[in-house]
């Protein structure tokens, strides 16, 4: 991961043969997590790195879920749906 405010830089190459390079500004940080959310609302909750804990969190509420009788909203679904990220401005 880079650190914030470092520009991008590209290279296109052939083997060790670099053809093309471009350096771009970094992307604004709403931009990107607006981006980043987009994603993970397109290909689903399992394209984050989950890991154990909360892989087992989800499967609890899962077990809830279906004791519930869909009393409990879809609950990893709609937490993505309302979820307002917080702001990385200071």
């Amino acid at each position: 991961m880079r650190a914030p405010g470092r520009a991008v830089r590209r290279e296109r190459r052939l083997e060790a043969l670099v053809l093309e390079q471009q350096t771009h500004p970094p992307p604004d940080s709403a931009d990107t997590v607006s981006a980043m959310l987009d994603g993970v609302r397109e290909l689903g909750l399992a394209a984050l790195p989950w890991d154990r804990d909360s892989r087992t969190l989800q499967a609890r509420m899962q077990f809830v879920r279906a004791l519930a009788r869909n009393d409990l909203h879809d609950w990893p679904r709609a937490t993505m749906r309302h979820w307002q990220p917080i702001s990385s401005d200071g």
